[in-house]
Order: C-alpha cells, then structure tokens, then sequence
C-alpha cells in the first residue's frame, strides 16, 4: 500500500447512479498531499482491467464524481457486442460524444473509458473541451481472460477480448499502472502517481 495511505473508513459509500454518474461521498480513503491537476481522469485500457471498480474508488479518494462509459452506448452498440461482433470506430463516435458532454458538465470527474484508440481519444477531447489525464491499466492478458469470463449480467463478450487487445494503442503520456493487484492497492498506486505527475 502506498505510503500516503493514512485512514480507511470501514465501507466505501455512493448514491445510485443518475444518468451515469456516481457522486461519491465521505471519502474512505484519506491521503497526504494534494492532487494539484484540476483535469478529468480517464481510467483506460481493455475489458476486464478493472476500470469501473478502481474508478468508483478512486472518485471516492479524491471527493470527484464518477463517470461510467459503459452507461453512455446506445442500443445497438451493446446488441453488437451481445452478438460477438467487435465495435468498429464508426460505432463508437456517437457513444463517446455523449459521454464526453456529459464529463464536460462536470468540474473534475473520474472516468471509466476503455479509450482504445488515438482516433476515440480526439473525440473525446474535442467532447470534453480539454485534455484529460490517462491512466492505462496494465493487466496480463491471463488475468483479463479470468476476470472477464466471471462477469455475470455484462453485454461484453468475454470472446472480444483479443480485438480490443489487438485494437489498442496506448498514448505516449499515459500513466501506467500495474492494475493486476488488490484494487485498493492500485487507487493508492494511481494517487502517488497523480501527485507525482501534478
């Protein structure tokens, strides 16, 4: 655990989700230091990293709302992928539009987005209105594998998994972090390295 980890309440608490957005209350997390950068977070990276649990943990460390990409595909987006089929760049401009208006409604938000490509990544700035930070959770294909086939009630499917890690391309100026460990781990890992950055 990080060595600016200093207290833990003993649960983590958030009000239901509002239209994709979970306000996180009385933070479980307390750190020394300040995260100076006032600019979203966007946790990235493949299906099965880890991004809505550890982006739910993280908005609650910092007192930030929480976004969830996933909320913001259409219809025919998720049918798509319920039947197999791998989302194409055409397919995700519409759902990234939309989810980058509605972080741009927030003052600093942290998202869950798997943010594949250069291209989604544009729009999404261009939707934002500014330049977010990228974390990119790194997680050994092995683990992604097992995280994903135990997922219950999600419309991913687990056999997508290899074009969304054929398909990716990490930006040069992410920070990366090791997310194959206990979730809370990985928080304090992302907020030492938020400090350092900022």
């Amino acid at each position: 655990m990080g060595s600016n980890l200093i207290a833990r309440s003993s649960r983590l608490r958030t009000n239901p989700p509002l239209g994709g957005f979970f306000v996180c209350q009385r933070p479980w997390l307390t750190y020394q230091g300040v995260v100076a950068s006032l600019k979203h977070i966007i946790l990235m990276g493949v299906s099965g990293a880890g991004k809505s649990t550890i982006g739910r943990q993280l908005a609650t460390a910092l007192g930030r709302p929480f976004v969830e990409g996933d909320t913001f595909h259409p219809p025919e987006n998720i049918a798509k992928m319920q039947g197999g089929s791998p989302l194409q760049n055409e397919d995700r401009r519409n759902w990234i539009t939309a989810l980058g208006e509605a972080t741009s409604s927030q003052s600093v938000a942290v998202v869950a987005c798997s943010a594949l490509n250069a291209q989604v990544r544009q729009w999404l700035i261009e939707a934002i209105g500014s330049s977010p930070i990228y974390i990119f959770l790194d997680v050994p294909r092995d683990v992604l594998t097992k995280r994903v086939a135990k997922r219950a009630n999600h419309f991913f499917d687990p056999a997508l998994l290899d074009s969304q890690l054929e398909s990716l391309e990490v930006p040069d100026d992410a920070i990366h972090i090791n997310a194959d460990a206990p979730f809370e781990d990985v928080v304090a890992e992302i907020i030492n390295a938020l400090n350092e950055d900022g």
